[in-house]
């Protein structure tokens, strides 16, 4: 299990089972959000990943395939989650 917060603490999650598949993307609000010419990511299933403290949490709709999550208060990333 790997256990992770974001910089404030109020927002915490546990993923089980990590698996060695990456997933990489190159999209505009993926490079936006990385800052680079592509994102990777470890790709796990929902539920593998618990939200286990999240009151500071903001979700955004960023496609129609996609959701991003980050701290509201230090803009944190926290996970993109395939629809």
């Amino acid at each position: 299990m790997i256990k992770g917060k974001c910089l404030c603490g109020e927002t915490e999650v546990e993923v089980e089972n990590i698996n060695d598949t990456v997933i990489i993307c190159h999209c505009s609000m993926c490079r936006k959000q990385a800052g680079g010419p592509l994102f990777f990511s470890n790709a796990i299933k929902n539920k593998a990943f618990t939200l286990t403290k999240g009151s500071n949490l903001s979700v955004y709709p960023s496609s129609e395939a996609a959701e991003r999550a980050f701290c509201k208060v230090y803009g944190t990333f926290i996970y993109v989650l395939q629809r």
